[in-house]
């Protein structure tokens, strides 16, 4: 089976990229709150959430990123353990 995924890291600072200085903190938190749920589709709910929000603000660019590459970010969830959550996510 191939996974096709995407580090989490990286996805931020992409979507990151697209949002005025002013908003990168409050954006940076709704970001991280989307890989906070203890399954994917509650943090895929989250990040079509995060995806209005940052439209209403102004950042289609980054809505649309967020939108289109959220699923390749949630890979990990598919290798969860039988006791739960206790996937291990390494930043570098």
């Amino acid at each position: 089976m191939v996974v096709d995924k995407r580090c989490i890291v990286h996805f931020y600072r992409n979507v990151l990229d697209k949002i005025s200085i002013k908003y990168r903190k409050e954006v940076a938190l709704m970001l991280k709150a989307i890989h906070g749920h203890e399954n994917r589709q509650e943090a895929y709910t989250k990040a079509i959430k995060v995806s209005d929000k940052l439209r209403d603000l102004g950042f289609e660019m980054a809505a649309r990123l967020v939108k289109e590459n959220i699923g390749n970010t949630l890979t990990y969830y598919d290798f969860q353990t039988e006791h739960g959550s206790e996937s291990v996510i390494y930043f570098v």
